[in-house]
């Protein structure tokens, strides 16, 4: 499962992100493209430590380091919830 979740994520990323940042390096160029994907790779890491943080506190604080829990569902969940709470 966590193999399809990662697959359908990088699709999507590759669908919207390169089309974007080439409009965005088009227009703006390329500094500004290279200043995008540093915003967005900052907000990522926000994302995923909060997710890590969110699976952590669910239960076993080694499960997020092994990927015992992570596969599960209401991991997932628990980690949507907790970013959207967050604003991010």
């Amino acid at each position: 499962m966590a193999i399809g979740i990662y697959t359908a994520f990088l699709d999507v990323a590759m669908a919207g992100g390169s089309p974007a940042l080439g409009w965005v390096g088009g227009h703006a160029g390329l500094r500004a493209a290279f200043l995008v994907s540093a915003v967005v790779g900052a907000n990522t890491t926000g994302v995923v430590s909060n997710c890590a943080a969110g699976i952590a506190s669910l239960g076993d604080s080694t499960a997020w380091a092994t990927g015992s829990r992570v596969t599960e569902r209401h991991d997932w969940i628990a980690c949507a919830d907790r970013a959207r709470a967050d604003g991010q």
